[in-house]
């Protein structure tokens, strides 16, 4: 761990109106999802750290690695704060560490499109209609995954790694689906803080780390480059957006952090109606001066994936030399 991250202090902010608790509130990563026989299999090319967006789970996320990187590496994390528990923690009376049972607007599951295209390819009459047919944006009572995609993975909570199993829960990274100004400068640096500890804590240091995120989880990802982006070989934000860095110490690297030239692949949809337009240009235009951006914007896509965006994400992990290219 770096001497910063050493130095962390936590910088807490106002209430929040939508999850209970306080902006900035220090969090602990304490579940995760990876490929059954663990994230240590193909160490020869950079492992994956997958981030969920507002609502879903690590699980969710997990499932869209075949369709990007079938031979890499990976672990999914779950976001701190509870929506909704998971059916485990609903059957033993709640999880701990729960803050709220509140949908407040559905999940986002930048997964569940993808499990449809992966499970029937022949039905849609286009790949951009086959990707949409799960939305990224889904309701509160969204389809379960099934138990053939849950027993491909296998979880690690605070006690250690077990096999995955009963109805994943709703959790989020931010307290709020979007929070804005200074309250979303000091969850974003709560967030990063969390999953850069776990990181620390649990993968070697000479492992190359990606981080790919959808929406909340491509705020998380990107402003991992904003407190250590020594770490991190590239970033990966899908329909995600960016912290405005208003509050003093919460992206305390961004002054450095062009000097590294760090790859990354920032994409969304012309018709995203989650994320407003001045959002998605403003968190490119901040890419653009801070990395070494892959940009693109969908026709006909909303707050969603779709393989258009899969297929030029693929091309990028190859140039890239993050992946062989091999599905």
């Amino acid at each position: 761990m770096s001497n910063e991250a050493n130095s962390r202090i936590p910088l807490v902010g106002g209430e929040s109106g939508e999850v209970p608790g306080h902006y900035g509130d220090p969090l602990t990563v304490s579940h995760a999802a990876t490929a059954r026989g663990g994230f240590g299999q193909h160490l020869t090319h950079p492992l994956f750290l997958l981030l969920h967006g507002w609502g879903s789970n690590e699980q969710e996320m997990a499932d869209i690695m075949r369709l990007i990187a079938p031979y890499n590496d990976y672990v999914a994390l779950r976001g701190p704060l509870t929506l909704a528990p998971a059916q485990e923690e609903r059957e033993v009376g709640g999880d701990s560490g729960s803050t709220s049972t509140r949908q407040a607007g559905g999940a986002e599951s930048a997964a569940e499109e993808a499990s449809a295209v992966a499970a029937d390819t022949s039905s849609a009459e286009s790949p951009a209609e086959e990707a949409s047919a799960g939305s990224a944006c889904t309701s509160s009572d969204a389809k379960a995954q099934s138990p053939q995609a849950r027993a491909n993975h296998t979880v690690w909570h605070t006690g250690g790694w077990t096999a995955a199993t009963g109805e994943p829960g709703n959790y989020a990274w931010l307290h709020g689906a979007m929070p804005v100004g200074e309250d979303r400068d000091y969850d974003a640096y709560a967030a990063a803080c969390a999953v850069d500890d776990w990181v620390s804590a649990n993968i070697p240091a000479d492992r190359d780390i990606v981080p790919l995120g959808f929406s909340q989880g491509g705020l998380v990802a990107v402003h991992l480059l904003r407190i250590n982006p020594e770490r991190y070989r590239a970033v990966i934000s899908l329909s995600g957006f960016n912290a405005p860095g208003q509050v003093p110490g919460t992206a305390p690297a961004d002054d450095r952090l062009a000097d590294y030239d760090i790859p990354v692949f920032y994409t969304y949809g012309k018709n995203d109606g989650v994320v407003p337009k001045y959002e998605l240009f403003a968190t490119a235009a901040w890419l653009e001066e801070h990395t070494w951006l892959k940009t693109k914007s969908y026709h006909g896509l909303d707050h969603n994936v779709s393989l258009e965006e899969f297929a030029d994400l693929r091309q990028w992990l190859l140039d890239n030399d993050i992946t062989s290219g091999v599905l």
